[in-house]
């Protein structure tokens, strides 16, 4: 059986005896360039032009023919069939016979997402690492970013299952593969800081920030100082929204991202229009529990992967300030919008609502005073372009929680804003509970006045099969896989989220280990607990 791994320095076997290819240096790149292009027919002039570029045609040729003969001697017989088919103008490799090649594995596992972990586990080293050909660069630089994006995709999946350490090893290998790579230092910054582990993240820090400055004499981009400011705080971050600003400990939703593939591939979409400069706004609605605050939180992870930039803000009960979810957004970006090419005076404007902005910025001027309605006006006017200020360089999503908190200066300013953003690589995405925003509520005039381009994602319950896979991922057994115990809880769980997982927690508890009891409804759960 013949094995080739050309990931690393490139090596052959058959079974478990490694072949000493003769010549190596010219052999080996052409054994690679013919399985590349296995089953294709390489006209000899082409293969020979490429393996050596700077020869006369005719030195070319003869090269080709000696290398060849050494592989084709050095190759195991096959019964019954030749490893390469030659006639007088043309060279293949026989793709008909069975054999092992590391890269065309790598790319069918990948092709298949299910079974990304076992491709990126291949990647023994960039392809042919010893070898200095021009084609073998092009194949290499191409199969090192397949390499790069499947692990930013399998970050970005273990993130959402809440796997923390397996998500922070696939950042290492990438930030090992590419040290340079900021959003990867971002991403394993994050895990760190999700798992608990707050030190680790500033010391990844620390350790890339040193060897930037020293290396290239440059500071880290702004999003990660934005990044480091929060880990240090220990407040939330954009990926991992809905919680308190006062919290001074992060507790992470333990649950795993479990259905709304749909809402979210809606949210995506509108995701990927504004970042094609067509700023639009989209509203997530549902009840408490329902799961908003995580299907934002899924499309803020995909967001900074794919580059774009994330601001949250949410509003307590009560709102404690006007504009309270605009200037938590702006506050956790302070180093972002210091750095903005906005005119100070703007800024200025801006620093009414986020005063901290100005220890940042101590070359703004005052502010004149103005009658209140032309105060609000240079206000909202001045949070509008400060947001297009920070979309300019990467695409911007603004995450607003909790609007049916917000009063009624909040929501109109916000409904001000909006139709300035049009034209912006912006998206809005406000949630809220409809059953807490009545009729007279400011936002459901916000919501009817929308433009057409606007989306609206109702987040619903989960159905019976969702349930079971929350289930299965949250408390694993024979006994929680059971149709009659997954039917209960179904039932009293109505779906939500919240329910299904606070219900699981006290079925756990209430019952023995081999027969969980699902408490009867969700208020006798809650009556003891009080109790």
């Amino acid at each position: 059986m013949l094995r080739v791994q050309l990931f690393g320095s490139g090596r052959i076997f058959d079974h478990a005896a490694e072949i000493k290819l003769p010549s190596r240096t010219w052999t080996l790149p052409l054994l690679a360039f013919l399985l590349v292009h296995r089953g294709e027919l390489i006209p000899r002039s082409r293969l020979a032009f490429t393996l050596w570029p700077d020869e006369p045609e005719e030195t070319a040729l003869l090269n080709l023919r000696r290398n060849l003969h050494r592989l084709v001697k050095a190759l195991p017989p096959v019964a019954g069939a030749q490893w390469v088919t030659l006639d007088g103008h043309s060279i293949a490799w026989n793709a008909s016979v069975r054999f092992d090649l590391d890269v065309a594995e790598f790319e069918r596992l990948r092709a298949e997402q299910a079974t990304l972990e076992q491709a990126v586990a291949l990647y023994a080293g960039d392809f042919l690492n010893e070898i200095d050909e021009d084609w073998v660069a092009a194949e290499r630089e191409r199969l090192r970013q397949l390499y790069l994006a499947d692990l930013g995709s399998l970050i970005v999946a273990k993130r959402s299952r809440r796997a923390f350490a397996a998500a922070a090893q696939y950042a290492q290998q990438l930030l090992a593969a590419d040290p340079w790579h900021e959003d990867a230092l971002r991403q394993l910054m994050a895990v760190r800081y999700d798992s608990g582990d707050s030190a680790g993240a500033l010391a990844a820090f620390d350790g890339f920030s040193r060897h930037l400055r020293a290396e290239m004499n440059v500071d880290p981009m702004p999003e990660t100082l934005v990044l480091r400011d929060a880990v240090a705080r220990g407040v939330a971050i954009p990926s991992a929204l809905g919680e308190s600003e006062f919290a001074s400990k992060r507790t992470p939703d333990p649950s795993p991202f479990v259905g709304r593939s749909e809402e979210l591939e809606r949210l995506r979409n509108q995701w990927l229009r504004a970042a094609r400069g067509n700023g639009s706004l989209a509203f997530v609605r549902g009840v408490a529990g329902i799961g908003k605050s995580r299907l934002v939180s899924e499309l803020a992870l995909i967001t900074e992967a794919e580059g774009g930039r994330v601001i949250a803000g949410t509003t307590s009960l009560p709102e404690r300030d006007p504009y309270q979810c605009l200037s938590m957004a702006l506050r956790d970006a302070l180093p972002l919008l210091a750095g903005t090419s906005l005119a100070p005076p703007l800024l200025a404007a801006v620093a009414v609502l986020v005063p901290e902005l100005r220890a940042h910025r101590p070359d703004l001027p005052p502010l004149v005073r103005l009658d209140p309605q032309s105060e609000r006006a240079r206000l909202l006017d001045a949070l509008a372009q400060a947001l297009v200020a920070l979309a300019r360089p990467r695409p911007l999503l603004v995450i607003l929680e909790d609007l049916h908190r917000a009063g009624a200066a909040t929501v109109e300013g916000i409904a001000a804003i909006v139709p300035r953003l049009a034209r912006s690589h912006i998206l809005v995405v406000a949630t809220y509970r409809r059953e807490d925003a009545g009729r007279s509520h400011p936002l459901r005039a916000l919501d009817h006045a929308a433009p057409p381009s606007a989306e609206r994602v109702d987040v619903g319950p989960l159905n019976a099969s969702e349930v079971a896979l929350l289930v299965e991922a949250l408390a694993p057994r024979e006994t929680t896989s059971s149709s009659e115990f997954l039917a209960s809880l179904s039932r009293r769980s109505e779906g939500n989220p919240l329910f299904v997982t606070e219900l699981l927690r006290d079925a756990e508890r209430a019952g023995p280990e081999s027969h969980p009891v699902v408490p009867l409804s969700v208020g006798a759960m809650m009556t003891d607990r009080v109790a």
